[in-house]
This record gives structure tokens, C-alpha cells and sequence, in this order.
């Protein structure tokens, strides 16, 4: 499934170029830790989400740099329709 298409659909919309040696489910994980406590959720709760073995895990996924996070969201404003947005 990553070979097949998620990995051409990333290169295909600019996400990832020839020259990243992996992408795939792995990186979901990173995305949605960050994305949940950037929301403020508990790691603790992020952690058994994950069903990670420590609390260490979530915070290692955390991406929590600006320009990566700016990043995302100028990436997703490009690609969901405005009237399908929340506000």
C-alpha cells in the first residue's frame, strides 16, 4: 500500500521529493502526535492512543517546530475546500 500509493500520491503533491528515503504509516503517527499536543492534549492519553510502552514516545513524535507547523496548515488550506474548513 505505501509503495503502491501513498508514497506516489506524496511525491505527487510536492510532499515529500525523489530524495526522501521513506515515507509511510510511520509518519501518520509523528503527524497526529504533534497535531494532538499541539491541541493540548495529555501525553498520557496521547501515549495509550499510540499504545506506546513509555511516555517518552509521544513527546520523541512531537514536532512542535513553527515552521513545520506553519508548513502543514498552508498545505492543508491548499487542498480543503474553505466551506469544508473549521472555523
Amino acid at each position: 500500500m505505501v509503495s503502491d500509493y501513498i508514497r506516489p500520491t506524496t511525491l505527487r503533491l510536492g510532499i515529500i521529493d525523489d530524495e526522501c528515503p521513506r515515507f509511510g504509516f510511520h509518519n501518520f503517527r509523528h503527524g497526529l502526535s504533534t497535531f494532538l499536543i499541539w491541541e493540548g492534549y495529555d501525553p498520557r492519553v496521547v501515549q495509550r492512543m499510540l499504545r506506546q510502552s513509555n511516555l517518552e514516545m509521544p513527546m520523541h513524535y512531537m514536532h512542535m517546530d513553527e515552521e513545520r507547523i506553519g508548513a502543514q496548515g498552508r498545505f492543508l488550506e491548499k487542498r480543503v475546500p474553505a466551506e469544508a474548513r473549521v472555523q
